[in-house]
């Protein structure tokens, strides 16, 4: 009970409260049920606990302060749970929202990497045709550095050759 009442909220302690003294209250009224009862006197001792005791009087206290508990955790629960359900709203909003910025970005990165190397092998294809034509006055100039960069220099080099062997 002590670790409940130090996690219980304002109303709860106080239901609890409630609870803890109608029930050292019914404690205190039925005490006298295990004298009675060890002495073999189980009429008087039913008297006490039965229907109009002293200690009969005190159970609906004790229902009516278990009611207000339980109201009381139940109201604690439900705020608790719709916070939860809230902080859960925000976190799955956030996870969209990053899981679509990178879609974006991923996307636009690809792309860029799609254009640069259309770029570079557009010039190759562009100067294989010309060449194929006949004509070798074709330059390729790809500016990057991976291997798109080493076949333009090779086809480059393809192309100085084939103006000396025609020179």
């Amino acid at each position: 009970l002590e670790k409940m009442r130090a996690e219980a909220t304002g109303e709860e302690q106080k239901g609890l409260a409630g609870f803890r003294t109608v029930w050292n209250e019914y404690v205190a009224a039925s005490a006298g049920m295990f004298p009675l009862v060890a002495k073999g006197d189980t009429p008087a001792a039913e008297k006490l606990i039965g229907d109009g005791g002293a200690a009969d009087v005190l159970w609906d206290p004790i229902k009516a302060a278990l009611t207000s508990w339980q109201k009381a955790t139940t109201t604690s629960v439900g705020a608790e749970l719709s916070s939860a359900r809230t902080t859960y709203s925000t976190a799955k909003l956030v996870v969209i929202l990053l899981l679509a910025f990178s879609a974006l970005l991923g996307a636009g990165l690809a792309f860029a990497i799609a254009r640069g190397l259309a770029r570079g092998i557009g010039q190759l294809v562009r100067a294989a045709d010309g060449i194929a034509e006949g004509d070798i006055e074709q330059s390729v100039d790809i500016a990057s550095r991976d291997e798109l960069d080493l076949l333009g220099r090779s086809f480059s080099q393809m192309i100085d050759y084939l103006k000396e062997s025609a020179g």
